[in-house]
């Protein structure tokens, strides 16, 4: 079967085209769109673009890692090119209409693989060009970006188990499984900490300014400065989600075992 153009810029609901962060509309959406026409046509899937985007950052982050100014080029390129693909997928199964029950796994897995690797090869790629505004301790530098990689990809891992079990516990106890507990990342008219932290995930992480903004460092030599901002978010992040869950955790058994 071959796609229009405009089945592909008509899948898009316009409720969610309006929470796209301001580098989406820029650059990803506007490119999007007939990367995602050409894939369609060419009978690629959206999971194996989601396969794609996690070989993709695996290869960006490697090229990033390498003391040569010409890999490290490509290394950022391939980087900003994650996004769009990230954003490929979901409009190419939009426009098929084909329930894919392990879709939501597949592109879940690239934005994982970005998460854990990403401030890694920064750190490293900042000492091996010395492109930093102070620090210039190498072991410092790649510990930094180290935390702030483990500290992103476990704050995920927490809330994802934290849901799982209470999908579990409510299917054993015969209620109605659903994914309410979404709500901490849902978006609020109100200036909560949950709120801000959407905002800024949203706007700034890797689904936004980060893969340009962490380029622009490496060209004006303060990737230093971004890595300490990124990897200090992220270990408050983990810090913040690790109290949150525990505490929704014990409300849940305090809950369950009184009724």
């Amino acid at each position: 079967m071959k796609y229009s153009y405009k089945e592909i810029k008509d899948s898009m609901p316009p409720n969610k085209a309006n929470k796209d962060a301001i580098w989406v509309k820029l650059w990803v959406r506007p490119l999007s769109y007939p990367l995602s026409w050409l894939f369609l046509n060419l009978g690629i899937t959206p999971n194996t673009v989601s396969v794609i985007s996690i070989i993709d950052t695996l290869l960006a982050c490697i090229f990033m890692s390498l003391p040569d100014s010409r890999y490290i080029f490509i290394g950022f390129i391939l980087l900003n090119i994650f996004i769009v693909f990230d954003f490929m997928d979901g409009t190419m199964a939009r426009t098929q209409k084909k329930a894919s029950y392990m879709g939501e796994f597949y592109d879940a897995m690239g934005g994982y693989t970005m998460c854990a690797f990403t401030l890694l090869a920064s750190g490293i790629c900042a000492f091996n060009s010395g492109k930093t505004f102070w620090l210039t301790n190498g072991i410092a530098l790649i510990i930094i970006g180290s935390l702030g990689s483990i500290c992103d990809i476990f704050s995920r891992l927490i809330y994802q188990k934290y849901t799982a079990n209470v999908m579990i516990a409510n299917s054993k106890m015969n209620k109605p499984i659903s994914r309410e507990n979404d709500s901490f990342y849902e978006e609020k008219p109100s200036f909560s900490i949950k709120y801000l932290r959407l905002e800024f995930d949203r706007q700034l992480g890797i689904g936004g300014f980060f893969p340009p903004l962490i380029f622009i460092s490496y060209l004006y030599n303060f990737m230093d400065i971004i890595l300490i901002l990124y990897s200090l978010y992220h270990i408050l992040a983990y810090i913040a989600v690790t109290i949150l869950f525990c505490r929704k955790a014990t409300v849940f058994d305090l809950e369950n075992q009184t009724n």
